[in-house]
């Protein structure tokens, strides 16, 4: 692969800023790069390739991937057998209240838009999954597309992946 090299990184990577020759990444983006800096902070570049997880897209198209992640999710339930009650509005920590027979399972359910497996989660989700024995998360991918689900139990969910910090609340101190 030949490798160009330009002056101006924002014309060939419209979805990074650059700030002080520092690259920033831009949400819902995974881009392969080499660069080497040099006089006037020219950026080799070696590859790009776009990856979509959850949470970063518009707020309508967001919408829609958890809808239909919400509808996936209940079908599969139903299809088997199961109750399904939909507690999103309660704030339980998790979405769905699925229950058959003697068993229950309260089912967070995460869409993205794309195959990645990537998504926010709550602060309340995440310690549900730690005291919850009942918890399952559920993502399901390409849900606007070509629905598939993945099904973690909290033991799973707390072992596989991998949290980091994505925002703060910020409330002006007391004195």
């Amino acid at each position: 692969m030949e490798i160009e090299v330009v002056q101006n990184i924002e014309s060939v990577l419209p979805k990074y800023k650059v700030k002080n020759s520092d690259l920033i990444l831009i949400p819902n983006t995974e881009v392969k790069i080499t660069y080497k800096i040099q006089s006037d902070y020219t950026i080799e570049v070696d590859e790009q390739k776009e990856k979509i997880g959850g949470g970063f897209g518009n707020p309508e198209t967001n919408r829609q991937v958890e809808q239909a992640a919400i509808l996936y999710v209940t079908n599969n339930y139903q299809k088997s057998g199961w109750l399904v009650e939909s507690v999103e509005s309660e704030k339980r920590g998790f979405d769905l209240l699925c229950t058959k027979n003697k068993v229950q399972e309260n089912v967070e359910v995460k869409g993205t838009q794309g195959d990645l497996i990537s998504f926010t989660i709550t602060a309340g989700e995440v310690r549900q999954s730690q005291i919850d024995e009942s918890f399952i998360l559920s993502v399901v991918t390409s849900a606007l597309s070509n629905p598939k689900l993945h099904r973690f139990t909290p033991k799973e969910f707390n072992a596989k992946f991998a949290l980091e910090t994505i925002s703060y609340r910020a409330s002006l101190r007391q004195s």
